[in-house]
C-alpha cells in the first residue's frame, strides 16, 4: 500500500508518496518552486490566499 501525505506551509506545498510497509519515500514535490507570496495590508500582519494553497497542492501532486 501507498500512501500520499501534504506538508502545507506557508513558503509552499510539499506532496509526498510513501511505502507504507517499508516507510520509503518514494517520490516528492513541492509547488511553487519559489516562495509563495504574503499579503502584508498593515504592519504585522501576515496573510495567504487559501485557495492558493489548494492551486499548489494540485500542481504538487501533478
Amino acid at each position: 500500500m501507498f500512501l500520499l501525505g501534504y506538508d502545507i506551509g506557508s513558503s509552499s506545498v510539499k506532496a509526498s508518496v510513501v511505502d507504507a510497509e517499508s516507510g520509503r519515500v518514494l517520490a516528492s514535490a513541492f509547488y511553487p518552486e519559489t516562495e509563495a507570496p504574503i499579503i502584508s495590508r498593515k504592519a504585522g500582519w501576515a496573510e495567504q490566499e487559501p485557495e492558493k494553497w489548494m492551486e499548489y497542492m494540485k500542481a504538487a501532486t501533478a
